[in-house]
Order: structure tokens, then sequence, then C-alpha cells
């Protein structure tokens, strides 16, 4: 019964993956270009308003010139707007991966539904899927900063050019994604248990407008509101320390774990239908 369960859940896996591959794909390659382009924004207006600067200083100078690398222009790219516009492509896939069951012409809530498999082997499936178009995004805008930094060393003047070695280029990224891509041990494991949480609660916002119209999708909403208040807004009213801020946001991950995890799953045996 396991492995049935087990082979079940890899084919609905590998499914959802294939079917929206091109939805990934294009919204990560699209992030990837707008980050582009706003570097190419930043280079442009880097270039006209200090080049000359730098020019004049080195004649008074006499050679003694900083020199620049592409994380000098890049470090401060990775703006909060952007952080929240990936967010964003990111909890629309999240209600897609519901919604596209039971909305459109080619509807599969009806086989899905009708699976002799557990319906919590459909909501971790649907959990691994969303961490997968996450990893997509994540990845593709590391490689945009590769991108990026061979867009830097072709433009800028050779003469104020400081060489840059792909591991300074990693390591000096990491600031930029400090965010979505941590590196510390505890940040990873806080960014899992929040990703967790934050994708369980758009499945039961989902979930709740598919089960009750209006009323649920509102209700859906006001949980989705009181997660952002309890997680972010409490903590600065109350001016926690960052050790208590992190068990802080731990817990009340946990905490909307569990009521998006049972809810989502009483919802789909007792309320959801075809």
């Amino acid at each position: 019964m396991v492995k049935s369960n087990l082979k079940r859940f890899s084919y609905l896996l590998n499914s959802q993956i294939i079917r929206d591959f091109k939805i990934t794909l294009g919204t990560a390659i699209g992030l990837m270009i707008l980050n582009i382009f706003w570097f190419i924004h930043v280079l442009n207006g880097f270039l006209e308003g200090y080049l000359e600067n730098l020019k004049y200083q080195k004649e008074i100078l006499n050679g003694g010139i900083n020199t620049f690398t592409s994380f000098n222009i890049n470090h401060n790219r990775m703006s909060i707007s952007f952080i929240l516009l990936l967010l964003v492509c990111f909890c629309l896939y999240c209600c897609y991966l519901w919604f596209g069951e039971f909305w459109g012409e080619n509807k599969t809530s009806y086989t899905l539904l009708n699976l002799p498999i557990s319906r919590k082997f459909i909501i971790l499936y649907k959990l691994l899927a969303a961490f997968f178009f996450y990893i997509a995004l994540v990845f593709f805008q590391i490689l945009g900063i590769v991108i990026e930094y061979f867009i830097f060393n072709a433009r800028f003047p050779k003469e104020f050019l400081k060489y840059e070695s792909f591991k300074e280029l990693i390591i000096y990224s990491k600031l930029n994604f400090s965010y979505i891509i941590p590196d510390y041990y505890l940040n990873i494991i806080w960014l899992i248990i929040s990703l967790i949480a934050l994708v369980l609660v758009i499945f039961l916002f989902s979930l709740l407008t598919r089960s009750f119209g209006i009323k649920g999708g509102i209700l859906g909403a006001i949980i989705g509101c009181s997660l952002i208040f309890v997680y972010y807004i409490l903590p600065s009213i109350m001016q926690l320390y960052s050790v208590e801020r992190f068990f802080w946001m731990i817990g009340i991950s946990t905490v909307y774990i569990i009521i998006g995890w049972f809810g989502s799953n009483y919802l789909l045996k007792n309320k959801v239908h075809v």
C-alpha cells in the first residue's frame, strides 16, 4: 500500500512539474531578464555619472584611483521591490496549483480526487511542486548574476576594472540573495519553515475559495493577512531581539503549517467536490 502510494505520488509530482514547465521556465527567465535590464540601467547611470569624475581623479592622483568590480554596481540591486515581485510570482503559482485543477477547459480535478491515494500525498506533491518552482526562480537569478558579470567586464573601462573571480562573485552575491537563499544554517531552517507555512496558507485559501466561494475566499484572505501581521509586523511592534525574532517566526510558522496542513486535508476529504 505504501509503495503504491509512493509510486502515484512520484507520478503526480513528475506530471505537475512537466505540465507546468513552460510556466516555470517562462517566469524564471522573465524575472532574470528584468533583473539584467535593471542592472544595465544602473550600470549606464553609474558610467555616465562617475566615469568623468574617475578620470579627473586619476589625473590629480597620478594613477592612484579606486578600481571596481561588478559587485560594486550589483550590491544594492537586489531591492526589496524585486524580492516582493519574486514572492508575488511564487504566491500566484501556489494559487494556480489548485485553481488550475478546478477551472478551465482542461481541469483535472475529477481524475485527481478519484485517485486511490491519500489526500495528504496530494497536498505534499503540490507542496514539492511549489518548492521546485521557487528553486527554479532562484537558480535563474543566480544565472543572471553570472551574465551581468560578463556584461560588466565587457562594458566597463579596463583601466578602472578590478579582476573578480567567480568564487568572489558567488561570495559577494550571497549578500544580494540573503532573503531568498540564506547561507547560514539557522537562516536556511527559517526560510524552509517559513516557505512551507506560506505555501500551505495559500493552499488553504485556494481550497476555501473552491469549497465556499467568495465567503471562503474572504476567510482564507483573513488567515493570510493574519500570517503577515503576526509574522512580519507584530515582531517590529514588540521590538524583539534577533534571537527572539527568530524563535517567534519559527513558532508562528509552525502554527500556520498545522492550520494549513490539517485545514487543507479536511477540505479535500469533506468539502471539495469535482
